[in-house]
Formats: structure tokens, sequence, C-alpha cells
């Protein structure tokens, strides 16, 4: 789902050292002397002017940024997510909007980021539920090391801007990826990528507590192509990643935090029993997506392809571990899937998805698949529930929202429009 200074408390000691004091209240005690009056006030000290006053941040909820588009316009949506059959978020261009109709009209609740004339910003952002949502902006491909998180906790009326984060996440372009598990409780990355001498990757993890008020630098010794992360609880969370190496290809790996993602310990999977030679067969076996349950149940898929831009030969399994990664079970990915690509959707053992082009679903865990549809279109999907779907739906150079109310068994469009 911020590098900041730790806050120690100072605790002070006074003792008193009471020695030699005799009361001797029965003794006549001598006059004191009389002294002239004097007016001149007593000075005050002066203060030490390295001493630093230090006061706890302010986070007051601003109102949203005001409307990007007319009323009644027609838009074209980036992202959607939607988390009930008629409510959800969408991303336009740098634009945040929510529903409450299943998409047909949007209302713009955008935070009230300031971007600079002529600059291009894009938001990167997770959706909890109607009323939660996280956004941080790049600038022309940049997230600032001072950039802040907003969050909201009714829908996009208001927002509340975080600390500053002074990542130190470097690159050619960077952007973010979150992961929530509750209002309260995220992890998000940083995430930078650089060409030189091959593509390079680095990245700074975050975790809030707090809402997103604050965040906390979680620093790690090494760094790669993440391609997921999920987390079960406030301390159990697993990442996926690309391996390969152009000359050093090795075999699919992922890690384990076990204290909030502090650190993370790195394992490499098996091959499947029945396909004992896999990973020599393809340059390539990567992770992907990875579905936290507990600490001791987790899922991923594994995809193995060729050098090919787009591959041509691929083939993938998804892999579930009931018992910590002990033993795994190997259930084969349909062969007309592109497991690298496709999006998956877990509800459930019964309930499992996965989608693309060509879509399937899976009532066993995924070691079986049972075809769903083909489509003619690349799509993003968001799936509140196993029935009904939704899809930003791409096909040569158009753009269009689409959903379904019966397992993406057929697709209807959807025209949407802005609304005050």
């Amino acid at each position: 789902m911020t590098s900041r200074s730790p806050c120690f408390p100072i605790k002070k000691a006074v003792s008193l050292l009471l020695s030699g004091v005799v009361c001797l209240s029965f003794l006549a005690q001598p006059a004191a002397p009389a002294f002239a009056q004097d007016n001149t006030p007593t000075p005050e000290p002066a203060s030490d002017p390295t001493e630093e006053v230090t006061t706890a941040p302010v986070f007051e909820p601003q109102p949203a940024a005001g409307p990007r588009f007319r009323a009644y316009q027609d838009i074209v949506l980036d992202y959607i997510h939607m988390v009930s059959q008629t409510e959800g978020w969408s991303l336009s261009g740098q634009t945040v909007l929510t529903t409450v109709n299943a998409g047909l009209t949007w209302h713009e609740a955008s935070p009230p980021e300031t971007i600079p004339d002529g600059s291009a910003a894009v938001p990167y952002a997770t959706f909890l539920d109607k009323n939660t949502a996280w956004v941080i902006y790049a600038i022309d491909g940049k997230i600032d090391p001072a950039a802040s998180v907003w969050s909201t906790v009714n829908g996009g009326l208001t927002w509340t801007q975080s600390i500053p984060l002074n990542h130190q996440a470097y690159g050619d372009k960077l952007w973010a990826e979150f992961n929530a598990l509750d209002a309260n409780t995220l992890w998000m990355m940083v995430r930078g990528m650089y060409v030189g001498a091959g593509t390079h990757y680095n990245h700074n993890l975050f975790r809030s507590l707090d809402g997103g008020l604050t965040w906390e630098f979680l620093p790690s010794e090494f760094s790669d192509d993440y391609t997921g992360m999920d987390f079960a609880d406030v301390l159990f969370g697993v990442r996926t990643l690309q391996t390969a190496r152009m000359y050093a290809p090795s075999p699919p790996a992922y890690e384990i935090t076990e204290d909030g993602g502090a650190t993370w310990q790195l394992f490499e999977l098996p091959p499947p029993p029945l396909d004992p030679n896999l990973f020599d067969h393809y340059p390539n076996c990567e992770t992907y997506q990875p579905v936290a349950l507990t600490n001791e149940s987790y899922r991923m898929i594994v995809a193995c392809f060729d050098n090919f831009d787009p591959p041509q030969r691929y083939e993938g399994y998804f892999y579930s571990s009931r018992n910590g990664g002990k033993t795994w079970l190997f259930g084969k990915l349909p062969q007309q899937s592109r497991p690298d690509t496709a999006q998956l959707a877990y509800f459930d053992t019964e309930n499992v998805f996965l989608l693309g082009k060509h879509s399937f679903q899976s009532s066993d865990n995924g070691m079986k698949w049972s075809y769903l549809k083909v489509v003619n279109w690349d799509g993003q999907f968001s799936f509140p529930d196993p029935q009904h779907g939704f899809a930003i739906a791409r096909l040569m150079g158009g753009v269009s929202l689409v959903k379904t109310t019966d397992r993406a068994a057929t697709w209807k469009i959807v025209l949407p429009r802005v609304v005050r």
C-alpha cells in the first residue's frame, strides 16, 4: 500500500540534595539591613538561539480541486476501480472522479494539488471503499522528493495532505504503488526506473499507520522490478518480482515480510512436478500478482516466456501454498491466457478469475480453469463481486468503458459523462 526523523521522549531527572539544613526558629534573627529601592526591571534571561521549538503537524482537510470538465461533458476514463455494483472511482488524466450509478455519470473529486502550468500530472492512487482513498501525483514523470500523499474519508469532498515524504527514489521515470489493508494501515512504494547498460529499478517503501497522514520509511538492502505487493495483516506481506537478468537468468522468486515491511526475505520457487524442466525451457520465468490471505496461505502467478516483445511462446501456473511456502499446489493456466499480463481477480477459492482478451474462471482454487469469454480489446478490469465487472477497453487507439452483469460472458458499452 516517509523518511522522517524518529521522535524520542525527553526525560528530565531532577534531584534535590538537602544537607546540613537546621531550623532554629527559636533564635532571634538579626534585623535585615535597609537598602534603597531599585526600580530597575529584572532582565529576562536570554533565550538559547540554538534551541529548536518543535510543533506537531496540523492536518486540516481542504476542499477538493475546482472542476476541470464542463457539466455533462463526455469523458474518457484511464482507470476504474468499483467498490460495489454502482459505486466506484476512476481517473481521467489528472482528475479523480466518483460514481454512484454504475459509471453513467461521474463527479469530480480531485485533491487540490498545485500543478504548474504546462506540466503533465499523473495521479497514482488506491481506493479502499466509496469514502476512502489515497492519491500522490507525479509531475512531468517525476514524484518530487518532498511530495505528499492526499487522503480522503468522505468520497473526495475534502482531502488532507500528509507530511512530506522526503523520498530518495530516482530515475528517468518515477511512480507509486499502494497496498491498503484498512482505513489506517497501508504501504506505498515510490519506484524509479532508469536505463543504462540495461534497465535498472530502485524503490523506497513507506508505511502509514494513521490513515496516510504520516509515513515511515522502511529501508531495504536491495531493490528489484517488483510486479506486485499484498499484505494479509499489519505484519505479513508478499512481494512478487521479475528476477531475469540479461546474462544470468534465475528461477522465479518472491519475497516475504513478517514485520510489516521492515525486512524482507527472498525465496525461490520449485518447478511443477509434472514439468520439472520448465524453468530451463524459457529465458524468463517470473512471479506476478500475489494474494496474501494469511501468513500461511498465499497465492501467485508464475509466467514463463521468451525474449520477444510481445512474447511468442509463453505458459503459466497458478501457485498456491497453505503452509507458508513449505509445499505448493500447481494449477496449469490455459494456453490462450497471457499469464504475464492477464489480470487476476481472487475472491475466494471458488471464484478466481484470469481476465484479458481470453478470460477464464476457476472454482477449485486455480487448479483447473474453464473458458469465460474472448474479446478483441485489451482491458483494465475491476470486479466488485464475481457477477459484476467493469473494464476500460482499448482497441486501435479508441477507449471505452464497458460493464458486465454475467461474469464476463457479455459486455455492454457505458457512455460516461461528468455532472455537477
